[in-house]
């Protein structure tokens, strides 16, 4: 059962939600992203590779550039996603438990949530947000990574061969099973980050 809210937290909340919305899409926008392009055109520099064609994308992870490129953007995603998802799920809890928190100190406890980020229990979570989500396109996902898609010359490929659309169907059907098995992930760290709203 929620708990009775005050009178005039609902439209606090919406207002929280959808200012937060708004600035961290701001920054992806205007900070993030540029920061990632430059970043990836500073190394393919480097490297002197041109990314005309997909083996090419291949050919640029293979090397110590884009190895090194590979582990600032998978670090700085989980960061991020690691924050969005705090800073709302603190602002969903502290509203259900009746007990609604400034925008200024639920940004502080999500900085204090990212501490989990040392521990190993964090992979699964960030494995269920910056892959499983996004591949299996649920409408759940971080506003770094709405998607991801299977390259249609990978498919094309793998569908040359007579056993290809059973290797197709059996990629769908392990993410179904992974995605159902692990759909508890996500109530559990809501549980786990709400926590934090009680110590403040």
């Amino acid at each position: 059962m929620l708990a009775t809210q005050p009178k005039g937290s609902t439209k606090k909340f919406i207002f929280q939600i959808a200012l937060f919305v708004l600035g961290y899409n701001t920054l992806l926008a205007l900070i993030v992203k540029p920061v990632v392009s430059a970043s990836l055109q500073l190394m393919l520099n480097t490297t002197g590779i041109q990314i005309a064609f997909n083996a090419s994308i291949l050919e640029f992870f293979l090397t110590l550039q884009g190895m090194v490129f590979g582990i600032f953007y998978l670090g700085l995603s989980a960061i991020l996603v690691y924050y969005e998802f705090s800073t709302l799920v603190l602002l969903v809890y502290a509203y259900r438990e009746g007990q609604p928190a400034s925008l200024i100190q639920t940004h502080k406890n999500a900085l204090s949530a990212m501490n989990s980020l040392k521990k190993p229990s964090v992979i699964g979570f960030l494995l269920y947000t910056l892959l499983l989500l996004p591949v299996s396109q649920t409408g759940l996902s971080s506003s770094l990574l709405h998607e991801i898609n299977i390259p249609n010359f990978v498919i094309g490929e793998i569908m040359k061969y007579s056993w290809g659309g059973y290797v197709i169907l059996a990629g769908g059907l392990i993410i179904a099973i992974a995605f159902i098995s692990t759909v508890f992930i996500l109530p559990v760290w809501y549980w786990r980050v709400g926590a934090l709203h009680k110590r403040y």
